[in-house]
This record gives structure tokens, sequence and C-alpha cells, in this order.
């Protein structure tokens, strides 16, 4: 049961970082990748490296894997815990008839099928259920702005081409070997444009919350 409001501009601000990083990170995956697949496309298929440039170009590429791992699950953690207060909110600046709790806000994420549209759904309840010109019971029509269908149109292709990413590293098929280095590429642009529309969706999900508790005297 959420009894009050709390606020969530430090946590978007947490947030906005952590997505900064995953995005520089993106980038510099991009350009190993790019790196690799002009200049060392043989990695691919070695299971060592043979010369020193190689092994430079191997352990570049592992460290720049760990930092992002490092990086996305904090992300992870700090935006699952962003969502869940944010979803609290709705329902303590007292929106009625809301479908989605706080709990399963978050959970959607990790239920097969489900989770390709019911993370979503929460998201755009909980944008509708705070805005500052609704009262408890008209929210339910209120617009959503695209920049939420874009972040989620980007997640989706993102986790389609992770999966991608791992067939080809675990290929022993040499063509899908050669390709991987492509797909880090098409993977670090994508999310570099992930977390720049995720951390605008941020933005705006904070501050209608906070124009919504002005309005209702919580802040």
């Amino acid at each position: 049961m959420v009894n009050a409001y709390r606020p969530v501009r430090s946590l978007s601000r947490l947030l906005v970082a952590l997505l900064a990083t995953c995005g520089a990170l993106g980038a510099l995956g991009a350009l190993l990748g790019l790196v690799q697949g002009i200049v060392f496309p043989e990695l691919a298929a070695m299971a060592e490296a043979q010369s020193n440039p190689q092994i430079a170009m191997q352990l570049g590429s592992g460290c720049q894997a760990l930092l992002y791992l490092g990086a996305f699950v904090a992300t992870a953690v700090v935006f699952s815990m962003f969502l869940h207060r944010c979803c609290g909110n709705a329902h303590a600046l007292g929106a009625e008839g809301m479908e989605f709790t706080p709990g399963w806000t978050v959970g959607w994420f990790f239920i097969p099928i489900m989770n390709l549209f019911k993370p979503y759904q929460a998201v755009q309840e909980i944008h509708r259920a705070t805005d500052p010109e609704a009262g408890p019971y008209d929210w339910h029509q209120r617009a959503v702005p695209a920049v939420f269908g874009w972040w989620w149109a980007l997640w989706l292709v993102s986790n389609f081409l992770g999966g991608m990413i791992g067939r080809a590293a675990l290929s022993s098929n040499e063509a899908m070997l050669s390709v991987g280095p492509w797909l880090d590429v098409a993977d670090g642009l994508l999310e570099i444009a992930l977390c720049t529309v995720a951390a605008v969706a941020v933005r705006t999900l904070a501050a209608r919350q906070e124009d919504k508790a002005r309005i209702a005297s919580f802040a």
C-alpha cells in the first residue's frame, strides 16, 4: 500500500548520469568494433591473439565489456527503483483505477512474452495518471509523448540485437564470426540512441511528477 509521495529528482539525476555512462561505453564499443572490423578482422576467428596489437585489441574490448556490464547492472537497478517510485507516487497523488502496482511495474520486465509490452503499458499509465491537469478519474485518455514509444522500440530492438551478438559469439561458423565486430558497431550506436531517448523520457516523467505534486501540495 502506497501512503506518501516521495520526490524523484535525485533518483532521476542519478539515473540520467548512469544512462550517460552506458551511452559513452556504447560509443566506445562501437569504436572498438569498427577498429577490429577494419584493422583486425582475423581476431574474430582466433582463439588467442598472436601479436601485441591483437592482444591490446582484445584487452580493450574485454575491459569495455566489463565496464559496460557493471554500468548496465547499476542502471537497471536504479531504473527499477525509479519506476517503482514513480508508480507509487501516481497512486499517492490520487489517481484512481490504476492497473499497475509499483511492484508489478518492475516485475513485468522479468516475465517472458509479457515483458514485450506490459512494462511499456505501465509507464504509459504512470505518465497519464500524473497529468498535472487531470483529476483522480479523468486521466485515462491523456496523451503520452512519442519519446516513450521511441524508448520502448529501441529497447526491444536492443534486446533482439543483443541476442544476435550472443549467437554470433558462440557460433563456429566463420561467416557468423566475421560479422561479430560489425554487430558490435551497430549495438554501440543503438546504445547511444537508446540511452539518449531514455534520459529524455526519465526527465519528462520526473518533471511531470514534480508538477503534479506541486499542484497537489505534496512537494
